[in-house]
Order: structure tokens, then sequence, then C-alpha cells
């Protein structure tokens, strides 16, 4: 956990891990189908190389142990990209104010899983993430890299534009 980018405000970890299997699904706190394709997204960035045909589906109650759930919170300390990313051996819970922080939490998820789960193809597990509490919110209004297209123009690809996406970096320069 201490090797997040952009390091969160705070972490917290507790030394077990939790599993993502082919049971596990994703439910989202809400009634609305834009929020449902925030949770939909996820699933689908883990099928390539887990295999698993993780679902998204709307829930306004929490799941059972093995699952992921994305709820919304009144913390105004969040602000619209803020989340608090709990995780136990249990369940994984994202919660936030607006999308922008599941989303940026979802990053979290990636980071925390093992380097083979970006991997465009079916992988061996074990899935499994790390338990402990994650705080995170920008301290400024955008996070961002600058490319010199001077320098790199020949290797200008979308390639660099999906890391900062992985990196909750929501603005290039």
């Amino acid at each position: 956990m201490s090797n997040l980018i952009p390091k969160p405000v705070a972490v917290t970890a507790t030394n077990d891990v939790f599993a993502v299997t082919s049971e596990t699904g994703i439910y989202v706190q809400s009634q609305s189908a834009e929020d449902l394709r925030v949770g939909q997204w996820l699933a689908d960035k883990l099928k390539p190389s887990t295999g698993f045909s993780i679902k998204a589906s709307l829930s306004m109650e929490a799941p059972k142990a093995g699952n992921i759930y994305l709820s919304y919170s009144g913390d105004s300390a969040l602000g619209n990209e803020g989340y608090e990313l709990t995780i136990t051996k249990d369940m994984v819970k994202i919660t936030c104010n607006k999308p922008a922080g599941w989303f940026y939490g979802m990053q979290t998820i990636r980071q925390l899983l093992p380097a083979n789960a970006e991997v465009s193809s079916v992988q061996k597990g074990p899935w499994e993430i790390a338990t402990g509490t994650i705080r995170d919110y920008p301290e400024y209004a955008h996070r961002g890299s600058m490319l010199c297209i001077n320098t790199f123009c020949q290797l200008c690809n979308f390639s660099i534009f999906n890391g900062n996406i992985h990196h909750s970096i929501n603005l290039a320069l």
C-alpha cells in the first residue's frame, strides 16, 4: 500500500487480503444506469487477465461477503473526486460523493492487484488485494503531467494518457 501513485492522504494497512474470485461481483449503491457503467468499467478491466466474468449490479443494500461495493458518502472532505477505500478480507468498499471518486478508487484497486492484472490475456492468480483503509482526495483542482511533444512526438501514443489515468492524473499539459 505504500507504493501508490499519487500518494494517498491516509493509508492504514491491516495485514490480510481480499481475494477476487470468479464469484466476486461489483455492486453499486444507486438506481442510475450511469453509475452502473462506472462499476462495469472495473469489471471490464479485470476480465482479460483474470478470465472472470464479473458483473456489475445496482443495489441499495450492501452485498454479501466476497464482493466489491461502491457507495455514496456524505463526507464533504472527500469533495468531488475523493474516496475512501476500505478493504477487508470479506469485502472491498469504495465510498465517495461523486462517481469520479469511485473511478479514482478503482484506479487504486488496480494498483493494489498483482502486476499481471494489467495483462490482456488470462493469467494465473491468485488475485489478492492487501487489506486496509485508504483515504484520498486531490490537494489541488488538477493532478497533471507534462509531455514535451518536441522531444517525444515520434513516441506519442495513447499509452501515455492511459498511464495518467491509471495513476489518477486528470489533466495532461
